[in-house]
């Protein structure tokens, strides 16, 4: 049979009908195996086995002190209990596994003996998950733990019966619940077993253990569920079996002997419960009264499946190697004790059952039975010791913890029925009383502390040196390498003069020998580490938005190293969870609300067993922290405010001390914020216009704690929006513009003002931004309205609104020098040169020089005649005027001014001269500015006036000598036109002559009527302002 192909036999076989014996049992599932092939596993209860692959790796503890080094969580989908099986597990001497049940905290520790005691299993746990911890011994290397598979049962979709029939009910099932504590379950198999000896060896069917799977026996077997699921016991009941001899041969054939280890707690079956059935030593005859007590399923009451129930009943019969009896027993009771009900000696082990009764045991004294009982546990005697004369000195009392026994002289007797507890490391006064004493006396006291039936162990001669007539004392401390449990103690005295070799065994002239039982039991630490009670080194704080992490004061225990720490969740959100038993300090509880409020406390516990628990701290209360603002966004800023918004989500904002906080690191900026608020926005308030701001927000959570600040984010206030425009030097081309208002840092970074005019052709020159509060629209035709607006912007860029129009006018521009002509002894035409006016400007015409004194600085009215007021008309209104009233052969010069709508005049523009005929001679200009002496009759160009003279020139008036350019002005800018003048008059005159600018008045600056080298000198002084 290999591993792969176990069958796992949970099944009480029962009889089909007289004679006919077979293996019945109900309808079985199937188990999955590791090849994936199916096996036949009754149901009873339903075990499967699953792939579960884990692999710490190998691994190192180089600390000082003892640390979990690996940590594994065991989970089962809708499992009821997991039992764990490892395919490889290494501690290093001192590591130890420490697997603990998520559903009820049960724990078993195991170390390199212990696993393999356990046959690298653990024993049974509740629930679907348990936590594995390989703890590292300090400084050990080699740790490795290679988990393979698990053993569970699955919780059933839909469970009928416990099992499909009730074999072995004889009529009304009157089984009752029973506790007896040697009789037990054995799983996985399901079947019952019974101590029969204090070795604590176990007997029951050959079909229950004929499997390689290790067995578990279990003791204080809890009741099963409503749905038949069986329940496990406390990790302290749960033993297992180390050996085992069997027959599975069907009826009369099927019994076993088992033996059995230590639980979690070191102790042995019979060191822990002290009970056994004894085995019987002769046949019963058919009408004996007989019981039963094991663990069958139950139909009638689901929850009491497989727990202990008792049942009595009669040996119906007595067969070679089987009784027939009528106790109602059923599947599950496989191996449970067949008692004799008057003396309770074990005489059969259950093994069948039919269907109408009776049942069927294999009887106790199969030759077989019997050897195998031998070879497995043998019955070991201690070697016999007593004295032959017993009429002299002799033991009278002896008293140690709670022996206190008087006695006669009976060479030897046995009182092993009495027994006294004795802690390992603690000390127990004996006191021996000698009956009839003598000088001669001797004696000593003998422990067989590792209980193999023997006193010749080290550490088992307690003393050997009491000499005398007594009485005699000495204590006895039970030594760190004691087995735990019964065993035995014995006392001798004799005479020395007779027998001087004193010894546990054989015989002696005179004295007596008495045995006891002493049950050593572990140290038992019943103090809880310190503090007690346990307080935190760092209360529960939030770590993030969904835990909380809190660290324990660092907890001491002198005797049961190491301390494990519980962490208690007590009250809270919904999702809040407690740590369970942990070697860490330290715990983070996690998948927690967001802002919710959770509270713990705190516990320890040392590694004693049972273990020792402090009192909790006191509750902490703790939040989870709230979302850190992800950022802000700013609102409308205006110029002393900008309103701030928390970007992110705010899990209960409104709770308890829950908050934002605005701030500014910029000085100045908080104004109106740095409080905390329930809100998401906030403003800052009383700022500097066109100023940048440095702002972030941080949130706190119910309790107070804060996140940290956000990224800042920089908000600029905007620039003061201009109140108007007003104007500065108007010209007929331009219009000086002025912002008005205060406008805060102008010139930081991008601030700035953009002048705007909303009349075409009225931008020129501006519609641009610009750091000063003026600017000049360029480029603009002569008397015309332009409106004008601007606005402002920021630092960064951020702009007003424009302010109000405002509406300028440019000036009308300075009209030419008029046209004179048509001379007459008393009259003359004027035409006005308007330029580039438009034609709504109007012109006033002024004589500016005659010797006429009706004339001189006398105004030109609409009919032509002089008056002292201005008289304004458009050129079209003028036309070409004859003006009235002259004297003849009389020079008259007149200029003309312009105005624009608004009102505002030029000055006075060229002026032009002419003189009315009057039959004299006179100053005759030409075009280039050339004069003659000529009859006012043959002068082509401009008559002066009769008696006019060329000297000095008077063609020249109102020209500037050296403005080679013609531009008004006599500077640099001359010299290149004065060049060309030397060099070519055509090209001149073509470049630069123009109305009131002629070739001989602005090049000749010598005054020798020509354009030569020898002009060159005078242009250098009239460059330099020293024209003559």
């Amino acid at each position: 049979m290999t591993l792969m192909r176990i069958v796992l036999l949970f099944v009480l076989a029962c009889c089909v009908g007289a004679g006919d014996w077979a293996t019945a049992s109900p309808p079985a599932n199937p188990t999955r195996l590791d090849d994936g092939s199916q096996g036949r596993d009754l149901s009873f209860p339903v075990g499967e086995f699953l792939m579960y692959r884990s692999d710490s790796g190998r691994l190192a503890n180089e600390t000082r002190g003892y640390a979990v080094i690996y940590e594994e969580t065991v989970f089962v989908a809708d499992a009821m209990w997991i039992r764990l099986f490892f395919d490889r597990a290494a501690l290093d001497s001192g590591s130890f596994v420490r697997i603990t049940s998520a559903l009820d905290g049960e724990i078993q520790e195991l170390d390199a003996s212990g696993m393999t005691m356990w046959q690298n299993t653990s024993a049974y746990f509740n629930g679907d998950t348990v936590y594995v911890e390989l703890v590292g011994a300090p400084v050990s290397r080699g740790n490795q733990l290679v988990l393979g598979r698990v053993a569970v049962q699955m919780r059933p979709a839909d469970r009928g019966p416990c099992a499909a029939d009730d074999c072995g009910i004889c009529g009304e099932d009157d089984r009752v619940p029973s506790n007896e504590l040697w009789a037990c379950r054995l799983m996985q198999i399901g079947c019952s077993a019974s101590v029969y000896n204090m070795n604590s060896c176990l007997v029951s069917a050959g079909h229950c253990v004929d499997t390689l799977w290790p067995l578990v026996a279990q003791f204080n077997v809890p009741f099963s569920q409503s749905d038949c699921d069986t329940v496990n016991p406390p990790i302290a009941d749960q033993f297992p079996c180390t050996g085992r001899q069997y027959l599975n041969n069907g009826v009369g054939g099927d019994w076993a002997v088992l033996t059995t280890g230590i639980n979690n707690l070191g102790q042995r079956i019979y060191d822990r419960y002290g009970q056994f059935r004894p085995l019987a030593t002769a046949a019963v005859t058919p009408g004996t009264p007989c019981a039963v007590w094991g663990y069958g399923v139950d139909n009638s009451d689901p929850t009491r499946s497989q727990s202990q129930q008792y049942s009595s009943g009669t040996i119906v019969s007595r067969h070679g190697s089987y009784y027939e009896y009528d106790a109602d027993t059923t599947y599950g009771n496989s191996g449970s004790a067949l008692l004799n009900a008057n003396n309770e000696e074990i005489v059969g082990i259950v093994s069948h059952c039919t269907l109408y009764c009776p049942n069927v045991a294999t009887r106790i004294d199969r030759q077989d039975f019997v050897d195998a009982r031998e070879v497995l546990c043998p019955t070991v005697s201690y070697c016999t010791a007593s004295a032959t004369d017993t009429r002299y000195e002799h033991i009278s009392s002896v008293t140690v913890g709670s022996i206190s026994q008087s006695s006669g002289s009976d060479g030897y007797h046995d009182y092993s029925a009495l027994s006294t507890e004795m802690y390992i490391g603690t000390g127990y006064p004996l006191t021996v009383t000698i009956g009839s004493p003598y000088d001669s006396d001797i004696g000593g006291v003998w422990i067989d502390w590792n209980q193999d039936r023997d006193f010749d162990d080290a550490n088992e001669a307690i003393t050997t040196a009491w000499s005398g007539p007594g009485p005699y004392t000495t204590t006895i401390t039970p030594p760190a390498g004691a087995y735990f449990g019964f065993t035995r103690m014995r006392i001798r005295i004799q005479d020395g003069d007779y027998d001087p070799a004193l010894a546990p065994c054989d015989d002696t002239e005179y004295g007596e020998v008495e045995d006891y039982t002493v049950r050593v039991i572990p140290f038992v630490d019943t103090t809880p580490p310190t503090p007690n009670p346990m307080t935190f080194d760092v209360p529960p704080v939030a770590a993030s938005t969904t835990s909380i992490t809190m660290v324990a004061t660092t907890a001491v225990d002198e005797h049961s190293p190491p301390v494990a720490y519980a962490f208690d969740f007590v009250s809270g959100g919904t999702e809040g969870h407690s740590s369970g038993w942990q070697l860490s300090n330290a715990y983070t509880d996690e998948g927690l609300q967001t802002n919710t409020v959770y509270t713990y406390r705190v516990r320890a516990r040392d590694s004693a067993q049972p273990s020792n628990i402090t009192a909790p701290s006191d509750d902490f209360t703790a939040a989870t922290a709230i979302e850190t603002p992800a950022y802000i966004s700013l609102g409308i800023t205006t110029t002393t405010s900008i309103p701030l918004n928390a970007q992110g989500i705010f899990t209960r904002l409104t709770y308890g001390q829950s908050g934002l906080y605005f701030d500014s690191t910029t000085p100045g900026g908080d104004g109106g914020i740095n409080e905390w608020i329930q809100t998401t926005s906030d403003t800052a308030t009383g700022l500097s216009p066109n100023t940048s701001y440095s702002f972030h927000v941080k949130a706190r959570n119910q309790v107070g704690t804060e996140t940290p600040y956000c990224e800042s984010a920089v908000a600029t206030t905007r620039i003061e929006t201009p109140t108007g425009i007003a104007f500065g030097t108007i010209t007929s081309n331009s219009i000086e513009l002025v912002a008005t208002g205060t406008f805060t840092n102008l010139t930081e970074e991008s601030s700035g003002l953009y002048f705007d005019s909303t009349t075409t052709g009225g931008d020129g020159g501006i519609n641009e931004w610009v750091q000063v509060t003026t600017d000049t629209a360029t480029g603009l035709t002569p008397n015309t309205q332009y409106m004008f607006r601007a606005r402002a912007r920021n630092r960064v860029g951020l702009q007003t609104s424009f302010c109000p129009e405002t509406p300028a006018t440019t000036a009308a521009e300075t009209p030419g020098a008029p046209t004179l002509s048509s001379p007459t002894a008393t009259t003359m035409d004027l035409d006005v040169n308007p330029g580039d006016n438009p034609a709504a400007t109007e012109f006033a015409m002024q004589c500016t020089g005659s010797s006429d004194a009706a004339w001189n600085n006398k105004f030109v009215n609409g009919a032509g005649q002089p008056v002292a007021a201005e008289v304004w008309q458009t050129a079209a209104a003028w036309g070409t005027i004859t003006l009235q009233g002259m004297q003849p052969g009389t020079a008259y010069t007149f200029a003309v001014k312009a105005r624009n709508s608004g009102g505002v005049e030029t000055p006075l523009g060229p002026s032009a001269t002419l003189s009315t005929e009057g039959g004299g001679e006179g100053a005759c200009c030409d075009a280039n500015g050339a004069c003659s002496v000529l009859a006012a009759a043959a002068c082509a160009g401009t008559y002066m006036g009769d008696g006019s003279v060329c000297t000095p020139n008077p063609c020249c008036a109102g020209q500037l000598k050296g403005d080679a350019n013609c531009d008004g002005a006599v500077n640099v800018f001359d010299i290149d036109p004065f060049v060309s003048a030397l060099t070519s008059r055509d090209v001149w005159e073509a470049t630069y002559q123009g109305v009131g600018c002629s070739f001989l008045c602005v090049n000749d600056c010598n005054d020798d009527g020509d354009v030569n080298v020898f002009d060159i000198d005078p242009f250098v002084q009239c460059l330099t302002g020293g024209c003559q």
